[in-house]
């Protein structure tokens, strides 16, 4: 699991995308709710590994809302690439 210090680096620094490109920026934004959902998924398994289920289940509700964070991006993603294609 990242650390907050290691999660706000891996968050703001990359090289490969310009925030001032739409479609850059809403891609990179899905790479980190995808390993958000990652790490979420952890978490829970280890909390359930020492029958955490109070950290459980606020994990769960967070990894939730992480992945409809992911769905709002893809349909950004794929409305952007429709407009743009068309």
């Amino acid at each position: 699991l990242l650390t907050p210090l290691s999660w706000h680096e891996y968050s703001t620094i990359n090289d490969n995308c310009d925030s001032t490109i739409v479609i850059d920026q809403l891609y990179f934004n899905r790479d980190l709710e995808i390993k958000a959902i990652e790490h979420y998924n952890k978490a829970i398994q280890v909390a359930l590994s020492y029958s955490d289920f109070v950290t459980s289940d606020l994990l769960k509700a967070i990894l939730a809302d992480e992945e409809n964070h992911l769905n709002i991006l893809n349909d950004f993603i794929n409305d952007f690439n429709t407009v743009n294609n068309a």
